[in-house]
């Protein structure tokens, strides 16, 4: 199963006026995101804002398969231009194994430091 990221995927951009600084250009509709659970486990959702559904996940409103493994942190996210289009990447993330979601983690991290390091 391929790892890398679906085409529907909007590119990280370095912000001109700010080097080192990634920003996202608007509008982004959905993001598919990973959070690491307290076990060490992975889950893969969609949101429109990430860091309001992490806060949900570590609050009451998290899905019921964070509940019992909190607290967690986001380790991944890409932005689609659609919320049909994140939801799709987010069905074929969850089909892949552990060790292909650990190499999108890291391919994503190493994304995000190419751009910074620049």
């Amino acid at each position: 199963m391929e790892t890398a990221l679906s085409p529907h995927a909007i590119p990280l951009e370095p912000m001109p006026e700010s080097p080192g600084v990634i920003f996202y250009p608007d509008p982004v509709k959905a993001w598919v995101y990973m959070v690491r659970c307290a076990d060490g486990t992975l889950y893969t959702g969609w949101s429109t804002h990430v860091s309001r559904r992490v806060s949900e996940h570590n609050g009451s409103r998290g899905a019921k398969y964070t509940r019992t493994r909190r607290p967690v942190r986001a380790v991944f996210k890409v932005k689609y231009a659609t919320i049909s289009d994140a939801m799709k990447e987010e069905a074929r993330i969850k089909k892949m194994s552990r060790s292909q979601k650990e190499r999108l983690i890291r391919s994503s991290q190493n994304e995000l430091n190419n751009h910074t390091s620049s």
